[in-house]
């Protein structure tokens, strides 16, 4: 079992310089086309509100992946977003966002490709258990995926990982699979320990969110409003995540070798989505944690947030 990691808490300059700025020669692939592969149509609410957030985070494009019913509830709520039905495979995309609230075969088949592609992605809720089973059948992911569990969903990556990769797991992480309360107790051990096993960056989200990845700090962002604790606000977080990555990888012009890009990256990236997520929410009150923060009112609230943000530098 491994020691102590170091933690560390970026503020908003260090997170604000992730951010990568339009310059004037920009058009819309140069900053970022991202694959969407969120909702369903058992849960068509969250391709609504992830693909909402990763317009508002400013990606050059967002294209999303459904079926025609699906497709059709997404461009009448969000009209910017580019609705695709074929295949994920035969996209060109510079990044994935996919698994909040994504159920079915269909489904299941198109998160599978967002975990094996070589592009980086944010897998989110169902895509996070396809991960886990596609590790310890396979092999590590690379920092490039960032996975994005809440403690339950974390609870059941560690139940697939203890089992598939059961003498690593005996060797070197030396507890039992932890339930909720375990991994809620002690985050940054178990942060650290899934970003080991799976070669992921792995956003464990909580109260206080912690990002572990590779040989980087774990980066802890301390929550700044409990009224984020609501059904939706993990799938706004999955849009605006995704569209920060994809900015960055097209800023850093390295879509085919993502992987390179190297932990602290990726890291800071999902550190700065979550700080951005939080600013959000408070501007929905004047920047007050004040009352309720509806994801879909925290989305209308980001490109304020943004331009917060940025003034920090």
């Amino acid at each position: 079992m491994t020691g102590s990691p170091e933690i560390h808490e970026p503020g908003d300059q260090e997170l604000a310089r992730a951010y990568p700025r339009p310059q004037v020669e920009d058009h819309k692939y140069t900053r970022g086309v991202l694959g969407l592969i969120t909702g369903s149509n058992d849960y068509p609410g969250a391709a609504l509100m992830s693909s909402r957030a990763a317009v508002y985070t400013g990606a050059g494009m967002v294209r999303f992946v459904g079926d025609e019913a699906l497709n059709f509830r997404v461009q009448l709520h969000q009209p910017e977003v580019v609705c695709s039905t074929v295949p994920p495979e035969q996209l060109h995309v510079q990044a994935w966002a996919a698994g909040s609230g994504a159920t079915g075969e269909a489904r299941e088949l198109a998160l599978t490709h967002a975990v094996q592609a070589r592009e980086a992605a944010v897998l989110d809720a169902a895509a996070v258990d396809i991960a886990a089973r596609w590790v310890g059948l396979n092999g590590k992911l690379g920092v490039h995926k960032i996975l994005t569990p809440h403690a339950g969903e974390m609870e059941q990556l560690f139940r697939w990982l203890a089992v598939m990769l059961e003498e690593e797991w005996k060797k070197t992480v030396q507890r039992s699979a932890p339930d909720r309360a375990d991994i809620e107790a002690d985050p940054v051990f178990w942060a650290s320990q899934a970003a080991r096993l799976t070669g992921a960056t792995v956003l464990l989200k909580g109260a206080s969110t912690h990002i572990a990845s590779g040989d980087a700090p774990v980066l802890k962002v301390v929550g700044q409003t409990p009224w984020l604790a609501t059904a939706g606000s993990g799938d706004t977080l999955t849009g605006i995540l995704g569209s920060l990555l994809v900015q960055a990888i097209a800023r850093q012009n390295s879509p085919e070798k993502p992987e390179e890009l190297g932990a602290e990256f990726y890291s800071r990236l999902a550190a700065t989505a979550v700080r951005l997520h939080n600013l959000a929410a408070l501007a929905v009150h004047g920047g007050e944690a004040a009352g309720p923060t509806p994801p879909s009112l925290v989305a209308e609230k980001i490109p304020a947030a943004l331009a917060q943000l940025l003034r920090s530098l």
